[in-house]
């Protein structure tokens, strides 16, 4: 795994981290820090899970390894909080976990203790990005706020997570596990890829700036993280890793998309939670749906059984607007139009909504090449290109 790979190189920036930084944290007794440490991954689950919980034992503690992370400093003194190691463990993931813009934060970290056992200093690791990390959060927080920019106020929670679950898989994909920059947020959301934890993190991130509370889930033996969101006072779990397990543009799964323990554990086990979960949307119309969601003022888009549908949960109605095709894959809404395409007839269609009408747009491809999925990426019209050895993307002029 990856994490063997960081264990060299993590004793040597420890030994120089503590060489340059000198001796800050000493207990009431005037004695200075005698050991140090290093913690190589924050998912330790079996010795110490309660971090999960949103509860925060230390929340002075808590607050100021916060702010020494947003201040990106090399020696976090905690000395005066007599911290144990899996005190200090809880916190750090704690904070990690409910900060996912903090992606600058390594998942190791060194520290110092006294000869009681109490935490003397933290020492954090930072990740090199080789750029200036200022430019970085504005990059990250701009595409944070374009994704809440197209989340209206009449929406419900539901519909705000709905709308995050299908923009994250229509325009990011699953990155390289051997990266070690996949496993933060800013990947996911400015580089466009990550791995589970980099994808549940920004998930987290982004729906708490939507104003839905949500957490998340880990479990040890199966090496996967996911969400779980709150609505209603009920939580529900979503693994959009899982769901986007394609690089098809426009495909979706739902299937574990807010589902109940009892659902959930048909696939996933050994994860450790102490939520009290709803089942109300174990069996909703959306596990059934053949492509991607998009919403259009009030109404939610979408291809099911041939028909062009849209949805609305305040009336909860489905209508069946068009009769198109079973043969399609995806869409997308671009300057008022949506467009869908046809993977038998290797096309793609354009359909006005204001004259109800759909004509066919005429696309030069390889003779090899087969129209298999589309999306709409930040005023784009995307379409994968699949042939039998491989699946390029290109731009629909």
């Amino acid at each position: 795994m990856w994490l063997s790979k960081m264990k060299k190189l993590l004793g040597v920036m420890i030994a120089a981290v503590l060489a340059f930084s000198g001796v800050i944290g000493v207990n009431a007794e005037g004695e200075e820090p005698l050991y140090f440490g290093q913690i190589t991954e924050i998912f330790e689950s079996e010795e110490n899970t309660q971090y999960l919980n949103n509860t925060v034992v230390n929340q002075a503690a808590y607050d100021k390894i916060e702010n020494g992370l947003r201040g990106m400093e090399i020696c976090i003194d905690i000395a005066e909080f007599e911290l144990n190691l899996d005190e200090l463990k809880t916190l750090f993931k704690q904070v990690v976990s409910n900060n996912g813009e903090l992606f600058w934060v390594q998942i190791s970290y060194g520290y110092q203790s006294f000869s009681d056992g109490k935490i003397a200093n933290l020492y954090p690791y930072y990740i090199d990005f080789g750029t200036d990390i200022d430019e970085m959060k504005i990059k990250f927080e701009s595409e944070v706020d374009n994704i809440l920019s197209y989340i209206s106020e009449e929406m419900s929670d539901l519909e705000k997570v709905l709308f995050i679950h299908e923009y994250f898989a229509t325009h990011y994909e699953y990155g390289d596990t051997s990266d070690t920059q996949a496993y933060n947020a800013y990947n996911y959301l400015v580089n466009k890829n990550a791995v589970c934890q980099g994808i549940t993190l920004a998930f987290d991130y982004v729906a708490e700036r939507a104003g839905v509370e949500c957490n998340f889930a880990f479990s040890d033996e199966m090496r996967h993280v996911w969400n779980v969101v709150n609505l209603a006072g009920k939580w529900y779990y979503i693994d959009l890793t899982w769901n986007d397990n394609s690089h098809t543009l426009g495909y979706v799964s739902r299937e574990d998309f807010l589902v109940s323990e009892e659902k959930f554990s048909q696939t996933h086990y050994a994860w450790y939670q102490n939520y009290e979960t709803g089942n109300e949307y174990d069996l909703a119309f959306w596990r059934e749906i053949d492509s991607n969601m998009v919403y259009i003022t009030g109404f939610w888009w979408f291809i099911d059984n041939g028909y062009l549908c849209r949805y609305s949960f305040a009336e909860n109605v489905i209508e069946e607007i068009k009769n198109i095709t079973e043969n399609v894959t995806s869409l997308a809404y671009l300057n008022g139009k949506i467009y869908y395409n046809n993977v038998a007839e290797n096309s793609v269609y354009e359909y006005d909504l204001n004259v109800g009408e759909s004509i066919k747009i005429p696309i030069h491809l390889d003779k090899n090449g087969t129209v298999w999925g589309l999306a709409e990426q930040y005023g784009e019209l995307i379409l994968t290109i699949k042939s039998s050895f491989y699946a390029v993307r290109i731009v629909l002029k």
